[in-house]
């Protein structure tokens, strides 16, 4: 078996595992869980591990979304048309 099939088998990674699959640098991964930005495991008081379901979360979250201008307009509309429905005209 290799590293990269046994690293999709365990639900959680290393450090290292969550940095390559981040393609973030230890110091920017290590600066989230300083922060308490990221959920994270302590084994032995020393080193870190991290649920793949949370990394995956922290990268998906809502927040981080950068909406096209396709769907700003969308969203736009939308309100427009709850706005215009809501209104008591006379």
């Amino acid at each position: 078996m290799t590293f990269k099939q046994m690293m999709h088998q365990r639900p959680f990674l290393s450090l290292e595992e969550a940095c390559e699959y981040l393609s973030l640098k230890p110091a920017t991964l290590y600066s989230y869980t300083h922060k308490r930005v990221l959920n994270f495991f302590r084994l032995r008081g020393r080193k870190l591990y991290f649920l793949k379901k949370d990394l995956d979360d922290f990268v998906l979250n809502e927040g981080n979304l950068v909406k096209s201008k396709q769907q700003i307009e969308k969203e736009a509309n939308q309100h427009i048309l709850e706005e215009d429905n809501g209104r008591d005209y006379e």
